[in-house]
């Protein structure tokens, strides 16, 4: 996966602005397309493989789930309080992550990419 660096806009604090972005999903991209930058290739086979992979890091870079996990060694109602509270939503990530695909931000391998709008026609076509 990889970023469209000719779409990257920044702020004047160097942070990301993707201003076109659904209300709603604006937060979410924007820390993807970080998590993206500062994060080392994730491999990926699959969407759902990259979706899961994405959502782990947005946890832990975002949310701060490595810290909850340290204390949920001792309380496992940490844990819990953490998902139902603070974690963002997988399907938040999930269409954030669509979004900017769709509009070129991130650049996903062309083998897998095609293997999704395959997938997704056959679903489609089972309706």
């Amino acid at each position: 996966m990889k970023l469209n660096w000719k779409l990257i806009r920044r702020d004047m604090t160097d942070e990301i602005v993707l201003p076109e972005a659904p209300p709603l999903l604006r937060a979410a991209a924007q820390n993807i397309l970080g998590i993206v930058e500062r994060t080392p290739p994730i491999y990926y086979t699959t969407m759902s493989n990259l979706d899961k992979k994405l959502l782990v890091e947005y946890w832990k870079q975002i949310d701060g789930m490595d810290q909850i996990l340290d204390e949920a060694q001792v309380d496992q109602k940490a844990f819990y309080s953490w998902y139902s509270n603070q974690a963002t939503l997988p399907e938040t990530i999930s269409r954030a992550r669509r979004w900017l695909i769709e509009h070129n931000y991130i650049i996903v391998n062309e083998r897998v990419g095609q293997q999704a709008v395959d997938a997704g026609k056959k679903v489609r076509g089972s309706f």
